[in-house]
């Protein structure tokens, strides 16, 4: 039995009181909610600023101006944060000058390029022939190169024209209706443009002084021409990005900036550096079974310019075409209309020479019957060639380290004599084969 007795109460809940609070003015709460979201605001705004605010050091100049320019085919690379100005004015300041001379220079070298108000360009020359016009400086500057050079290539403009249809073609039977070297008409007029290209008396640009030049076009041509559906006289072509090259480097160096280097597409490198203590580490590759080796590393050193000439295309988008049978069309035309080369590429690398003096002096080596690198040396120009498995070079100095070798391929180096003749004539043109080589800028030593 319970002894203990049951509380029989009825509990309810204590009784409340109740306060009455105050409430904060609507003013005070926006003023709390606004400061809040400006601090929010304020902190993204320096994380964003952060992420986009360059650094000093090695970057990508980045392009930013029309599409009527030669952005796709170059690539510069700078060392910011040398200057007083901090590595973001000075990339802005670099951008805008670099976006410019991008543009002023696809108008001057490139025939189809309409020029500025007042400004005398390739295009002006084209289209006034027998007339006296006014061209730009740059551009009569390049004119005096190639006329110095006894160079005749810019008169092959009807001929870079069927080779530029012929590098386009999707298959091997489009590209072989247009090819010189497998269709009878294409040779004919291959032959006949080339005829036309070699006499002075057809065609001939003249340098009258004071930045004044006057392309002569006989009526003979001048009739050809219009027949055919040939519209420029005259185009740089393959050798346009050499110009080029030297042309921005000039304006970037006039104007304070030279930390850097501008690649183009094919190979044409221009150091912008004056300090001949920075080299620059750049790989050599070869093509091997399908892919790509590293055959060896060179040192360009700094302050240097380099050209290369390939009997092959490097890279999707070049100008060249390869057959099913290994075949390769490539850019390098030769003055009788065809593609001739005398080893797989070739490479002038020099301190002292611009890219386009370097391709001018270039271009009929690669193309000649022997191979020769006689009175280079002279210059103070370093040259490399490839035939094979075998690097070619006139410079016992020639920095060239991690030579490719395994069990089933290696490369070696050769130093030739300036003497040295080499008879390696390839009729026509050159076949594919595993010991071809490119150079690419890797990064700074």
């Amino acid at each position: 039995m319970n002894r203990t007795a049951r509380d029989r109460r009825q509990y309810a809940p204590r009784p409340v009181k109740r306060i009455e609070l105050d409430e904060p003015q609507p003013l005070r709460k926006l003023l709390v909610i606004g400061l809040a979201l400006a601090v929010a605001v304020s902190s993204l705004c320096y994380a964003v600023s952060q992420l986009l605010t360059p650094s000093a050091g090695w970057q990508t100049i980045d392009y930013s101006g029309s599409e009527l320019s030669a952005e796709a085919d170059f690539v510069l690379q700078y060392e910011l944060g040398k200057s007083s100005l901090g590595a973001t004015a000075e990339r802005k300041q670099l951008s805008l000058l670099y976006a410019g001379a991008l543009e002023e220079g696809y108008r001057l070298f490139t025939p189809g390029a309409e020029p500025a108000p007042g400004e005398g360009t390739l295009h002006t020359v084209n289209t006034h022939p027998n007339e006296p016009v006014a061209v730009s400086p740059a551009l009569y500057s390049a004119f005096a190169q190639l006329e110095a050079a006894g160079s005749r290539a810019l008169t092959l403009a009807p001929v870079y024209e069927e080779y530029t249809s012929l590098f386009a073609s999707s298959s091997d039977a489009e590209a072989a209706a247009v090819d010189p070297a497998l269709d009878p008409d294409a040779a004919a007029f291959t032959a006949q443009a080339a005829a036309y290209a070699a006499d002075a008396s057809a065609i001939r640009l003249e340098l009258l002084g004071q930045d004044r030049v006057q392309l002569h076009v006989s009526p003979e041509y001048a009739a050809w021409c219009a027949e055919n559906g040939v519209v420029n006289y005259l185009d740089f072509a393959f050798l346009r990005n050499a110009f080029l090259a030297d042309f921005i480097a000039g304006r970037l160096s006039e104007a304070g900036f030279t930390h850097g280097a501008l690649t183009s597409r094919e190979g044409y490198i221009r150091s912008l550096e004056d300090r001949a203590a920075v080299d620059y580490d750049w790989n050599l590759y070869a093509p091997s079974d399908g892919s790509v080796l590293c055959a060896a590393r060179v040192v360009l050193p700094g302050g240097s310019a380099l050209v290369t000439l390939r009997s092959f295309a490097a890279l999707s988008g070049e100008d060249a075409y390869c057959y099913d049978d290994g075949s390769w069309r490539f850019a390098a035309i030769a003055p009788d209309g065809l593609c001739r080369a005398n080893c797989s590429s070739m490479t002038l690398i020099s301190p002292q020479h611009g890219c386009a003096q370097l391709l001018l002096e270039l271009l009929p080596r690669f193309q000649a019957e022997e191979l020769s690198f006689a009175g280079l040396s002279a210059k103070g120009i370093t040259a490399l060639a490839c035939t094979g498995d075998e690097i070619l070079t006139n410079s016992p100095d020639l920095q060239l380290n991690d030579l490719y070798a395994s069990d089933r391929r290696s490369f070696s180096l050769r130093v030739l004599s300036d003497s040295c003749l080499l008879s390696k004539k390839i009729p026509g043109f050159l076949a594919g084969s595993p010991g071809y080589l490119i150079l690419h800028l890797l990064q700074p030593l």
